[in-house]
């Protein structure tokens, strides 16, 4: 039985969509002239603390000058990803929140997405306060908001209530000290995106709402909600592993000026491909829209996530082993040969390699449909030879039996011309 949807009072429905609004407008009128402030910032080349970490010193830009690049190109590259994905998620916040019947946890996304574009992730908020340093104080506490709606949607998901009840207890408390704290400290220690206690604070708090999704998940949550749970942790996961990089590059241990930092740079795009996994994954969860997809999508991508790191593993390994047979047969060096033969050998090995990567997959994680395909290839091959119609009702219950495992299984053949016995098998 599916849980009822639970949908935003609508005494608070008008007070939320003004409160959104409000909110947007202030946002975006610092957002909208900050974007040609930011990409003005990276069109020149900057060497010290006062630095976009996204801007490049006058050798980083020498490097890319050899590969045909000019600064300006490198800033439109830049600005491009920020101008994608804050539309991105502000459409699928006006989509939640200007539903004729929003859902609690729609609403409450509809602000976490609203934040999350411009204020999170993107950088034309940032370069406006760098313009006008008089708003740093209020751009630090939406940044602070941002955070507390990650917290709160970490924590309230699926239905927008809190599962235990005193988790409540804390979280909300903690919320408001975070909003407060850039009042409350101005001069606390910061790194490029808020104060070091904002970042510790929300992954902490982020740590402790996966720990809470997985309990509503085991005690609480019924079919669908388990589904909802799904494709939340799967997008979750993606936008995690795109902001990994960043973290750790960035915010924790910056990269040193130099190459490195300069393919860092330029692999943003990849980064934000899989943060945009998550806005998408969300609204589906939220909308109950073909919850089902998500058994498949995350079987599929275990399995080929196994099957590339296979193929990368086989392709390295032979291509050493291959080089260091032709060195010490013929003495000579790097061969293309080795190359042609490891090509050739992955080629021979991908098919065999994905039916295994799959069957791996399927024994570990999904048990029950491994079995259960298992059943219907035997019950495919029993049947073939069986002409007892007793004999194949018996196999046809069974596999039913094994594969959905109904509390009662009934099964009645009856005669096509109505003549002879009807057969029934329970």
């Amino acid at each position: 039985m599916n849980p009822p949807r639970d949908y935003f009072s609508r005494k608070w429905l008008l007070p939320a969509r003004a409160l959104w609004t409000l909110a947007a407008v202030v946002l975006f009128i610092m957002y909208i002239p900050g974007v040609p402030l930011a990409f003005g910032d990276l069109a020149k080349s900057c060497a010290g603390d006062g630095c976009v970490p996204t801007a490049l010193t006058a050798d980083e830009a020498e490097l890319l000058a050899e590969y045909g690049l000019g600064l300006r190109a490198y800033a439109a590259f830049i600005v491009s990803l920020d101008i994608t994905l804050t539309p991105v998620f502000t459409a699928l916040a006006v989509l939640l929140i200007w539903q004729r019947r929003p859902l609690r946890m729609g609403v409450i996304t509809a602000f976490f997405f609203l934040f999350l574009g411009p204020v999170f992730f993107g950088e034309g908020v940032r370069a406006f306060e760098r313009a006008y340093p008089e708003v740093r104080t209020l751009v630090l506490v939406l940044t602070s908001v941002s955070v507390v709606l990650f917290i709160l949607m970490l924590h309230l998901f699926p239905n927008g209530r809190f599962y235990p009840r005193w988790n409540g207890f804390w979280v909300l408390p903690f919320c408001v000290l975070v909003v407060l704290e850039p009042v409350l400290l101005p001069a606390g220690s910061q790194s490029y995106s808020a104060s070091f206690f904002v970042v510790v604070w929300g992954m902490s708090a982020a740590v402790i709402g996966l720990v809470m999704q997985i309990y509503r998940y085991r005690n609480i949550s019924s079919v669908v909600q388990r589904q909802q749970t799904k494709w939340v942790l799967f997008g979750l996961l993606a936008m995690f592993l795109g902001m990994l990089p960043w973290m750790v590059f960035v915010e924790i241990a910056p990269l040193e000026p130099g190459p490195g930092r300069l393919i860092f740079n330029l692999s943003l795009s990849l980064q934000y491909v899989l943060i945009l996994i998550m806005p998408f994954s969300l609204v589906v969860s939220i909308q109950r829209y073909r919850l089902w997809d998500i058994d498949l999508i995350i079987r599929r991508s275990l399995q080929y996530a196994l099957l590339t790191g296979s193929i990368v593993l086989i392709y390295f390994g032979g291509v050493i082993v291959i080089q260091s047979v032709i060195r010490a047969l013929t003495g000579q060096g790097d061969s293309p040969i080795a190359t042609v033969l490891t090509t050739l050998l992955i080629a021979a090995l991908f098919n065999p390699l994905r039916t295994r990567a799959q069957n791996v997959i399927d024994r570990r994680f999904f048990r029950a449909k491994y079995d259960a395909e298992q059943a219907l290839m035997r019950f495919a091959a029993a049947s073939r030879d069986e002409v007892d119609l007793g004999r194949l009702a018996g196999e046809i219950l069974a596999v039913a039996g094994e594969t959905m495992q109904p509390q009662v299984l009934n099964l009645s053949l009856r005669p096509v011309d109505g003549d002879g016995d009807t057969i029934r098998v329970s």
